[in-house]
């Protein structure tokens, strides 16, 4: 299960870094995308870059970084960390995927965990399951799992070809050794073009992708669609379209898009319900003080947990047949699956 929320910081902005990542937010994401000035962009890569060297990994928020499609080798080249829980991928097509895990450091890693896998014969080896802690919505887990989404500037949505200023330009960048990353880190793709929408299926089936995502600012831009009262329905409906995609191909939940009017509490809150009703399990946030707001809205409730439990039990003592609800209702396998799906959320 992905973290319950993910909070946005720019990429050049290393004085927020630890803040962010020593609050509330269950992950952080280093925007290397839209948040960054095209000139700053290369001293945002080694800020990112030099805080993941310093980072401890089994302590605060998880680390995620939102990378460019228009500059993704740079971004990789820079992020590629074994202390970096997962990516955000802006503007998702296949042709992005493809080219993310061609990296090379991306394909050192996979033949790295690959070589694990098999004895000096060549002859697969059977790892021994990891065991894996279960987080409870207040904690935050570290291995690695992601979303979504951010609005992002460009009114058409799409990203913009990075050009590269002189040399000159760019600062003095200490020449290293990348750091060795041995398992790749967790991808959201982020539905923020037509295409992406279009190319939903083709993508669900990356093997390198965990979830979908959505920037709904750009998707509407890019299908020239106007949000109003009016359009509503258009919005629920291609939401739906992500949420469908990702659970068929059996991915992890997606993850919602964050409100820019950060001031509107009880708006969000209320869209955040939403966003879980239609099967989102996850939400970005632009601001601190979004971020309890989005927990209080998927966490489920203590009368939620009970409930899940007493089906689970009902359904358990029946023999995995037959069973009712304290209500008289039927317990089917559906009924069964929610309500293993609440505890999970729940930490329990």
């Amino acid at each position: 299960m992905l973290p319950r929320s993910f909070l946005y910081v720019p990429g050049n902005r290393p004085d927020l870094f630890d803040k962010a990542a020593g609050g509330q937010a269950d992950a952080v994401v280093l925007d290397l995308e839209d948040a960054v000035p095209l000139p700053a962009k290369a001293e945002a890569r080694e800020a990112v870059r030099r805080w993941l060297d310093t980072r401890d990994p089994t302590t605060g928020a998880q680390a995620w970084v939102r990378v460019d499609p228009a500059a993704l080798t740079a971004d990789l080249d820079a992020v590629l960390h074994p202390h970096l829980d997962g990516l955000f991928l802006a503007t998702a097509t296949p042709t992005a995927l493809d080219a993310l895990t061609a990296h090379p450091r991306w394909l050192r890693s996979e033949r790295q965990r690959a070589s694990r896998n098999h004895d000096p014969s060549g002859r697969p080896v059977v790892e021994e399951q990891a065991v894996v802690e279960e987080r409870a919505p207040a904690s935050v887990s570290k291995p690695p799992t992601p979303a979504v989404v951010e609005e992002r500037a460009p009114a058409t949505g799409r990203p913009v070809v990075e050009e590269r200023a002189p040399a000159s330009d760019h600062p003095v960048v200490e020449e290293r050794a990348p750091a060795s990353v041995s398992k790749p880190p967790s991808v959201v793709a982020l539905i923020e073009s037509a295409e992406g929408l279009q190319t939903l299926q083709q993508m669900s089936t990356h093997p390198a992708l965990t979830a979908f995502g959505i920037g709904e600012v750009d998707l509407l831009g890019d299908l020239r669609v106007t949000r109003t009262h009016r359009t509503e329905a258009v919005v629920l409906a291609l939401r739906t379209q992500v949420v469908v995609a990702g659970a068929a191909a059996g991915l992890k939940a997606p993850v919602a898009p964050t409100s820019t009017d950060f001031r509107d509490l009880e708006a969000f809150a209320e869209s955040t319900r939403l966003a879980l009703d239609l099967g989102f399990r996850s939400r970005t946030a632009i601001h601190p003080a979004q971020v309890p707001v989005i927990h209080d809205a998927l966490t489920p409730t203590a009368d939620e947990v009970a409930a899940a439990h007493d089906v689970v039990s009902r359904y358990e003592a029946s023999g995995s047949s037959v069973a009712l609800d304290n209500s008289g209702r039927l317990i089917d396998g559906a009924v069964v699956r929610g309500a293993r799906e609440t505890l999970a959320r729940a930490g329990t």
